[in-house]
């Protein structure tokens, strides 16, 4: 569950207290957010990794996956959605 989640500039900021929420829960709590601060979830942007980040990425007119499990990957090409493959840079973890 969220304790507060709100529009800071033009990115969405949260604060989670209790469990925390995925799937079909983010999603909607996002959709609630859109229709009180009414933003063009149009031009957004969603990121996400594993399946049950499918419902947020779907809300966004732009979906982004990032190192996907094999079940989002199938769901992102079927869909045209961005697949990126972000690494660690052990340099800047090292210093």
């Amino acid at each position: 569950m969220l304790k507060t989640i709100r529009w800071v500039d033009i990115a969405l900021q949260d604060r989670i207290s209790g469990r925390i929420c995925y799937g079909k829960v983010k999603a909607e709590i996002v959709k609630r957010l859109a229709e009180k601060e009414n933003p063009d979830l149009s031009n957004s942007y969603a990121y996400g990794d594993d399946i049950s980040d499918r419902y947020i990425l779907e809300s966004a007119g732009n979906p982004i996956v990032v190192n996907p499990d094999e079940s989002l990957r199938k769901i992102a090409v079927e869909r045209y959605w961005k697949i990126v493959k972000w690494e660690l840079n052990r340099n800047i973890v090292n210093r």
